[in-house]
């Protein structure tokens, strides 16, 4: 194997776990909303039915449209940390 295609498949290692983790944390954080969206609605009051849909809005803006720019920053640069782990081992 060449220097060139080690780096290819490294580069692909973290593509893949930025995308895994991105799509885990986007839908973590979705269900949170959704969880708390939930919990709202059981109170069963006019305000707390309001928070209770806004939570809910908030969980398909998430799932809608991903993160914002600084979870994905910190979303690439866990990736590139967890795919250069051999290299810091060695």
């Amino acid at each position: 194997m060449t220097t060139e295609s080690i780096d290819q498949i490294d580069q692909h290692i973290a593509r893949f776990t930025a995308t895994v983790l991105h799509q885990a944390l986007v839908e973590g954080t979705a269900r949170f909303w959704r969880r708390r969206a939930e919990e709202f609605a059981t109170v069963g009051t006019p305000d707390c039915d309001q928070i209770a849909q806004a939570c809910h809005h908030h969980a398909d803006l998430i799932t809608t449209t991903g993160l914002d720019a600084a979870a994905e920053d910190t979303l690439a640069a866990l990736a590139h940390f967890i795919s250069t782990a051999p290299e810091r081992a060695a």
